[in-house]
């Protein structure tokens, strides 16, 4: 590969590995509080009312951001009923038309949830709850990871046609 395709594919690769990062410590922030939530509520029987707000919002950062590293590791969810019978230049053709179906579909996501979040955010919209979050976070998790994840389906299709190059 030429210094320009590596440079890219370890930049993806980096954000990717960061973003999974700021998930898993999403993950363990749930778990605390969900914890102290419910210590909170049957111990001295006063709850902490934005827990499922705070919650939600997480799952949505814990699955956006994280899904790019999943995509990296190819851990995602697959069915290889044929995929495993394939072997050699018929399996990495179908990795890059995969990957290319994929990252068409991320990048309409992403540009989706850009125009959404531009609209939250210039229009001020937010949640109709006690906390009143503005809609633009969400959005803009999803933009960030829609975006992450069809970087990743990209730099895997450059990967695939340089080793089918070298007959690797």
């Amino acid at each position: 590969m030429r210094r320009e395709e590596i440079s890219f594919v370890s930049f993806v690769h980096v954000v990717s590995r960061f973003l999974f990062f700021l998930s898993m410590a999403g993950t363990i922030f749930i778990g605390i509080m969900v914890f102290y939530n419910v210590f909170m509520r049957y111990i001295f029987r006063k709850p902490i009312h934005w827990t499922t707000e705070v919650t939600s919002l997480m799952l949505v950062f814990i699955t956006f951001l994280g899904a790019a590293y999943m995509t990296q590791e190819n851990k995602h969810i697959k069915f290889t009923l044929i995929y495993e019978r394939l072997k050699g230049k018929r399996k990495k053709w179908i990795d890059i038309i995969n990957a290319l179906a994929g990252s068409v579909f991320s990048f309409i996501l992403f540009w989706e949830a850009w125009k959404a979040t531009k609209i939250a955010y210039t229009t001020n919209m937010k949640m109709p709850s006690l906390l009143g979050t503005p809609y633009y976070i969400p959005y803009l998790l999803i933009t960030i990871g829609s975006l992450m994840i069809g970087l990743e389906l990209i730099a895997r299709i450059i990967v695939n046609l340089k080793t089918e190059e070298k007959g690797e």
